[in-house]
């Protein structure tokens, strides 16, 4: 039975990375979409979800909300990135359960 729980365990964590890439491709192709609406002068430079934290992240939002206030991008990138969490929270629940019977 532990097996089973592992190789559960080790599907889940491989669907919580895809769903993770696929958020941060929504978040991406968000960015090419809005530099194509706007002037050279104002477009954003590539962007990973590392650069939360300077503060660039919310005026980059409120710009996305000013010119594409219609993109379904930003909902279904949090939609898979809650996804993914969601599958990797289980898929560690899963691994725990499987070593546990293996060591107990």
């Amino acid at each position: 039975m532990h097996q089973l729980f592992i190789a559960i365990g080790t599907i889940l964590l491989i669907g919580s990375l895809v769903c993770v890439i696929l958020a941060s491709n929504q978040y991406w192709q968000l960015q090419f979409e809005l530099n194509d609406h706007l002037p050279e002068g104002e477009k954003f430079e590539p962007r990973s979800w590392l650069s939360l934290t300077t503060g660039r992240w919310s005026s980059y939002r409120e710009l996305q909300r000013r010119v594409l206030p219609d993109s379904p991008r930003p909902r279904r990138g949090r939609q898979l990135a809650l996804s993914g969490i969601a599958l990797l929270l289980c898929s560690i629940v899963l691994f725990l359960l499987g070593y546990s019977r293996v060591v107990g």
